[in-house]
Parts: structure tokens; sequence; C-alpha cells
């Protein structure tokens, strides 16, 4: 029994060890003079019905929340909270797609059209309390865009497969944008968020 857990642990550390390190050496951001966490530029979308919702374990998807917040100053902003710890995520909610318990949210999705819901990700997978949400509240018919966190590499088939989930639920998917935070400066995270904002909606033509 114990030699099976310690493989299973062995197994989680690789695959934790891929994902914080295998595209650490990413690309520059574009250097657009827009996207510096010192300017006001915002995104005016053609309506006030976009709620910001997300999950932050340690601190850096408040940020790119945050920096969404700041750039749609017209949409609404809520956190997912939960006591999930990180080992029962890793070794029951991820290996099992199992959702995990969040704190009631005190908010009515009814009037919001937009959903952007901001995340990590673990084991390849969006964390349990994003997925609690996702699998859970009433979100049908409206459209949601997904701005993910990773230390390294979130592969094309792992998009893939959070794409069609949305889907599966009624929801309407529109984009998923990897922010890279592995190694990364609260300004890079912001920018990289910025640009992330930009090239979605200025390319479905909502701003």
């Amino acid at each position: 029994m114990k030699s099976s857990l310690y493989v299973l642990m062995f197994c989680v550390m690789v695959v934790c060890s891929n994902c914080a390190s295998a595209d650490n050496a990413v690309k520059p951001v574009d250097s657009d003079p827009v996207c510096t966490s010192a300017d006001n530029a915002t995104l005016t979308l053609a309506d006030n019905q976009t709620l910001v919702m997300y999950y932050s374990k340690m601190g850096t998807t408040r940020i790119v929340a945050d920096e969404v917040s700041r750039r749609i100053p017209e949409a609404d902003i809520v956190e997912i909270q939960s006591d999930v710890g990180i080992m029962k995520a890793v070794f029951w909610h991820q290996l099992f797609n199992r959702n995990a318990a969040i704190k009631p949210l005190d908010i009515d999705l009814s009037p919001y059209t937009r959903i952007i819901l901001c995340s990590p990700i673990w084991l390849q997978k969006i964390s349990s309390p994003a997925r609690t949400v996702i699998n859970t509240m009433p979100m049908q018919g409206k459209e949601m865009h997904l701005l993910i966190t990773c230390g390294g590499k979130f592969i094309d088939g792992s998009q893939e497969k959070l794409k069609k989930h949305v889907s599966t639920r009624g929801i309407e998917y529109r984009s998923l944008g990897v922010v890279k935070t592995g190694g990364k400066s609260e300004e890079e995270i912001r920018k990289q968020t910025c640009i992330q904002l930009k090239s979605v909606f200025a390319t479905q033509n909502t701003l």
C-alpha cells in the first residue's frame, strides 16, 4: 500500500514539475505601450453585463483578475473562495475530476451575459473550485472567456478538454487565454493579462 502511494506521489511531483518548468522560457510579451501597469487605458465593451469571477490560491490569479477589472471598469467582480488544501486537491479533486466545496456566492447571475473566469491550473486541469462554478452555477447560455494562470505550459490537449467541458455545461465558450506566471513579476503578469484582453475582445468585435 505504501509503495503504491509513493509511486502516486512521485508521478504527481513529476507532472507538477513539468507544468512549472516546461515552458518558462517563453517569448517576451508584446511591447505594446498600451499594456503597462502604469497607464490608465481601458477597454469599453458594448454593455455593462460582464462579470469577472476568479479563484486564487496563492494570490497570483488575483493579480490577473484585478487587472481585468481595472481594464474593464464597468465589469463586476467576485472572488471564488474555498478552504481546499493543495494536497487534497491534487490527490482527490484533480485525479478524479471532483468539485471542491466553495463558500456560497451571494450574487445573482441573471443580469450578466458575459463571464470572465480566471483560475490557475492544477495537474493540467482547471482548479477544482473553479470547476465547481462551471459545474454547478446557472450559467447556461452565457458566454465565457477563460483566463488561465500557469507556471509552465498548459498543453493544447488539456486546453481542448477544458473548452469542451465548458460547452457541455451549456455555456457558450468564447476564448481561452493563458497567462504565464513562472518567474514573472507582477508588472509582467499584468501586461500579459492586458494583451490577452485586447486580443480577445478586438477580434470578437466587442470593443
